[in-house]
């Protein structure tokens, strides 16, 4: 997958999930505190947005982020890679907890 598949991922998750919120671009915007020219451009296509808007926009629509992350119709991409995608973000984010984990006892140890 290159760049521009996962911009045109999370572009269409995003427009996705709003539907389903019902809300409207407007919407999205005032509750996320990103305007509704960025949130248009966002959904489009047209421009790559950061991490935190990416991430203020998961929270407002009450989703776990990797959903932004995962093919849709949209994009072209079959049901199988979209599970495969799920399976080995999970598990990415399963080691970073362990991590995280054994960090903090470590420092609670000492």
């Amino acid at each position: 997958m290159n760049g521009e598949e996962l911009k045109r991922r999370i572009s269409a998750n995003i427009k996705k999930y709003r539907k389903i919120k019902n809300y409207t671009q407007s919407d999205l915007a005032e509750k996320t505190g990103i305007s509704p020219q960025t949130i248009a451009s966002i959904e489009s296509y047209r421009v790559w947005t950061s991490e935190d808007n990416i991430c203020k926009i998961a929270e407002v629509l009450g989703i776990d982020i990797y959903k932004l992350f995962l093919p849709t119709k949209d994009t072209l991409i079959y049901e199988e890679e979209s599970a495969a995608l799920k399976e080995k973000l999970m598990l990415q984010i399963e080691k970073i907890i362990e991590h995280s984990y054994e960090e903090f006892l470590k420092e609670k140890a000492n």
